[in-house]
């Protein structure tokens, strides 16, 4: 059954509107559910916090990097990189792709101050330490590295996802009936055992005498009587063998005699 991938995409948000309405269309695309802050930019701490639960139900974090660092909390930390350091916390499976030239983006779409501008370096060096980074140069460029980079994170790296309850059910059913078949093949592989004492058995039809005492009822007192009768093991088995499949009700008789 087909799983649904939750991908959370994060971002600066302003100079990169374009770029994240593509990636969040080629997610739903590939048949998956994107996760962002679409409806308004991660600014304040309290909508930080709902970040964080969005962040711990998806499998994937997509992060996109450009020529801004983006807006920052009280610490100086910009928001987009908190929601990258609490993804690798969590040991989220990330896919950063950072801009290549950032000098050919529009001075609208950057950051001019100094201290921005060595934030956002740090940043990108940070992101860059033991993790394959994507570059990119254009909309397009990003578009295509997405959609592949995600494609091979799902093949090779299979996260929980998401599926319909009915699907889910019926897996959980297989599974239960694939389990039952397992101990099933166990029991008969232990029950075909051979067995080790066949050639200490008499032969079927090898004959065999015997003694045997009777009483019968004659008139007035019981008689007793005696005799032999020579039979073969198969012949015996043949009579005895409806005894042991006929279920036996016990009498009234046999529960008294039980008592005594």
């Amino acid at each position: 059954m087909q799983k649904k991938y939750q991908v959370f995409i994060s971002s600066t948000f302003r100079d990169l509107v374009n770029e994240r309405q593509d990636t969040l269309k080629s997610v739903l695309d590939m048949g998956h559910i994107p996760s962002g802050m679409e409806a308004f930019p991660a600014a304040d701490v309290e909508q930080f916090d709902y970040i964080k639960k969005i962040i711990d139900e998806c499998d994937y974090y997509v992060l996109i990097v450009a020529a801004r660092y983006g807006s920052m909390d009280a610490a100086g930390v910009s928001f987009t990189e908190k929601e990258y350091q609490y993804a690798v916390a969590q040991k989220k499976a990330v896919l950063a792709f950072i801009h290549n030239d950032t000098g050919s983006i529009p001075v609208d779409k950057t950051d001019i101050g100094v201290a921005l501008q060595e934030k956002l370096a740090a940043f990108r060096k940070e992101i860059g330490k033991n993790r394959l980074v994507q570059f990119w140069n254009t909309r397009e460029e990003l578009k295509s590295k997405v959609i592949i980079s995600l494609h091979k994170a799902i093949s090779e790296y299979p996260a929980i996802g998401w599926m319909r309850a009915s699907a889910a059910a019926s897996e959980d059913l297989l599974a239960q009936i694939n389990q039952l078949r397992l101990e099933n093949d166990e029991l008969r592989s232990k029950a075909t055992v051979p067995f080790e004492g066949e050639a200490a058995l008499a032969d079927p039809t090898s004959a065999f005498r015997i003694h045997y005492r009777y009483k019968e009822w004659d008139v007035r007192a019981w008689k007793a009587s005696q005799g032999t009768a020579t039979v073969d093991w198969k012949t015996l088995f043949v009579l005895l063998a409806p005894q042991f499949t006929t279920p036996r009700v016990k009498t009234l008789s046999d529960r008294l005699s039980v008592q005594r």
